[in-house]
């Protein structure tokens, strides 16, 4: 049932009453401040219009009394008006008005008096604020008892006049008034607080039916009940006058908890609207002070968790109601606001929550592993700030120790079907990387390797807990300024003059590098822009980069050497983008590494720089695909390698790379040749030689 709604209607009842007793009794000059007051209580408790009431009412009362325009009336009309500015605006002149009364009372009529007094009640009650207390104590039965004493002393006034009798007559009619003031105070002490909505009504009720009995016995009595009820009415204030008055109330605690007990409405619903609205702080504030009594399963869930992490802020009480309904719908975000509300506020329920949210989490993660979930943990001791992408058969993050930053890779190993394939990559990159990192200041250097053997066991006989824990993982040292791939996406570089001579820098360095790999008796079988990285940012215009190139400020190494093996190792990783024919015949035929795999590597990179497109043409990479699903199949790719062979021949009779230095132009035919390429020597001396060559900058981009 709606009460406000029920209420309000009852109210109505005070305006029959009036209504009645006017008709009955004609309008008597001496009733004019009771009637404007009686009515003013159906419309609202608000104390400023009840003294308004009252000042009206009382402005009125010279036209019946004073039949001409007098010095009387004009000093009347102006006090009134000077004490209802001075109420309104200055709070500290609300004592005022008493001296006044009594001056009046000694210089003017002593009728005038008698209305002057209601004008300094209504004055008085110009600047009183109303305050909202979840009590009925507070809104039923003292505005209740204050009314009845209000026109006790009102009708005393029309019967003895402004004195100290007045005071004798208000005890003598207290009889009509003292005992339903006492039911009703005794109640609204009483009663619980639960039924607030209930005891409103029934003393609405019961008041407006003692109203009708005085209107045949002593009228004016029938105005004081049916004034007394509609106070209780109006001071109820309806839901969306809650809801306004919390929004402009955050800051205030306890008034927003008081009206909170006095909001009748469903308070999931108006979370659910505070939430749609982005009005977070409310939200939060709302279900801290009440907590428990929002439904979390009807609301948007992803929507109150952005709240939250917005503020950074949870409602600590509440939080693990949130929690409970998300880890059943969403698992990752039930963890992800676990861990705020843990650094926010951490307690012993919420602690045991989080646990059974990490096993829901440990069996989510077994079919779709999220390498995300190790960022803010601290592995081995290094604690995982970043997530920067997922290689061939590893997980590259952003580790920090001592206040440095490392690169951290750790092996997919979940699903289980990958766990075989990528710990050999791993344990092989591992030996690669300690072996060539000292002989080569052109590689990544290796900075440390943790590898459990027991956790590794634990991992391959599906401990999801241990690989979130105890991944065995490679350090290595950071590279800030990330990779050519980034860099050939700045238009400010790629279309700037320098970038032609930037790309021979940069060639000239991974040269360089291959040279040293392939001296050491490895292939790295996997060059390419992603793998090429800078030790900081390169710049951000061509003229920039060049200078940090050319000045050694910037330095560039080759990564990722988990897909690098022996020279005439077997091996089956390829990028189908940057390798040639021959490596993926190598894989299906079971030949081994040729370090002229990475001499073509190295010519298709050049042309992605050079062209911002992939060398290897559409058919031939589906080519390559087809023939390594035949061949994973078991059947005889041979054909389809005999195919590719023949569009990759044709392909490159018609190769072309306009607008630059016909040396450069020559040198990159060379290194994709199907047949025969230079050594990464030549191919070194070359590149120096184009670089020194002063005709280099006759052929600006």
């Amino acid at each position: 049932m709606d009460y406000y709604k029920l209420n309000r209607l009852l109210s109505l009842g005070n305006l029959a009453v009036v209504s009645y007793f006017i008709l009955e009794n004609g309008i008597e000059a001496s009733f004019l401040p009771l009637l404007s007051f009686a009515v003013s209580t159906s419309i609202s408790s608000s104390p400023f219009i009840l003294g308004l009431s009252l000042i009206v009412g009382s402005a009125l009362l010279p036209l019946f009394f004073l039949k001409e325009i007098s010095i009387q009336l004009l000093v009347f009309a102006l006090v009134i008006t000077l004490l209802s500015i001075f109420s309104i605006k200055f709070d500290y002149l609300k004592f005022v008005p008493f001296p006044l009364s009594l001056i009046f009372y000694f210089f003017l009529h002593p009728i005038s008096s008698y209305f002057f007094s209601f004008i300094v009640l209504g004055s008085i009650l110009l600047i009183i604020k109303k305050k909202i207390v979840p009590s009925l104590i507070f809104t039923v039965a003292i505005p209740f008892f204050l009314v009845q004493i209000f026109f006790l002393y009102s009708i005393s006034l029309t019967k003895v006049g402004v004195s100290l009798f007045a005071l004798n007559e208000m005890a003598s009619m207290s009889k009509f008034m003292l005992p339903a003031d006492i039911i009703v105070i005794l109640v609204s002490y009483l009663k619980r607080e639960s039924l607030y909505s209930i005891i409103t009504t029934l003393v609405i009720v019961v008041s407006l039916g003692i109203s009708v009995l005085f209107l045949y016995v002593n009228p004016p009595f029938s105005l004081m009940y049916s004034s007394s009820s509609a106070i209780v009415s109006s001071s109820l204030l309806s839901d969306s006058e809650i809801e306004k008055s919390i929004l402009e109330n955050l800051n205030d605690e306890k008034k927003i908890k008081n009206l909170l007990f006095l909001y009748r409405g469903d308070i999931t619903s108006f979370c659910q609207k505070l939430v749609y609205k982005g009005n977070c702080e409310a939200l939060v504030k709302i279900s801290e002070i009440i907590p428990y009594k929002i439904n979390y399963s009807l609301c948007d869930l992803h929507k109150i968790a952005d709240c939250y992490e917005k503020l950074k802020k949870v409602p600590s009480r509440d939080i693990i109601s949130f929690l409970s309904i998300v880890k059943e719908k969403d698992i990752e975000l039930a963890e992800r606001i676990g861990r705020l509300a843990l650094s926010i506020s951490p307690s012993p329920k919420l602690m045991k929550l989080m646990e059974e949210i990490e096993v829901l989490r440990m069996e989510s993660l077994k079919y779709n592993w999220d390498p995300k979930v190790w960022v803010n943990r601290i592995i081995h001791g290094y604690r995982i700030i970043d997530y920067l992408g997922k290689g061939g058969s590893a997980y590259v993050l952003i580790g920090e120790k001592d206040n440095k930053k490392y690169a951290i890779k750790i092996p997919i190993l979940i699903p289980l079907s990958n766990v075989v394939e990528s710990y050999y990559d791993f344990i092989n990159e591992y030996s690669q990387l300690r072996e060539l990192s000292l002989s080569s200041d052109s590689i990544v250097r290796f900075v440390d390797a943790i590898i459990d053997v027991s956790a590794i066991k634990r991992i391959k006989d599906g401990d999801v807990l241990a690989y979130l824990n105890e991944p065995p993982i490679l350090v290595m040292e950071f590279m800030e300024g990330k990779s050519v791939k980034e860099l050939i996406q700045n238009d400010n570089v790629y279309y700037s003059d320098e970038w032609e001579k930037i790309v021979l820098l940069i060639a000239l360095e991974v040269v360089k590098s291959l040279e040293d790999i392939h001296k050491a008796g490895f292939v790295h079988l996997d060059i390419k822009p992603s793998n090429i990285l800078f030790s900081s940012l390169p710049g951000k215009t061509g003229k920039e980069v060049l200078d940090n190139l050319t000045q050694k400020k910037v330095k560039i190494k080759i990564s990722d050497l988990g897909s690098a093996r022996k020279i005439g190792e077997k091996f089956s990783q390829y990028t189908p983008e940057y390798c040639s024919v021959d490596q993926v015949e190598a894989i299906v035929e079971g030949k081994g590494a040729d370090p002229s795999m990475d001499i073509y590597s190295l010519g298709a990179t050049i042309y992605k720089m050079l062209t911002r497109k992939d060398f290897n043409p559409p058919e031939l990479i589906r080519l390559f695909n087809e023939a390594s699903i035949i061949y994973s199949n078991g059947g005889d790719p041979k054909p389809i390698l005999q195919k590719a062979k023949e569009v990759y021949k044709e392909y490159y009779m018609k190769l072309e790379i306009p607008d630059v230095d016909q040396r450069f132009k020559d040198l990159v035919k060379e290194l994709v040749n199907p047949e025969k390429r230079p050594t990464a020597s030549e191919v070194y001396n070359k590149l120096k030689e184009i670089l020194n060559n002063d005709e280099r900058n006759s052929n600006p981009r």
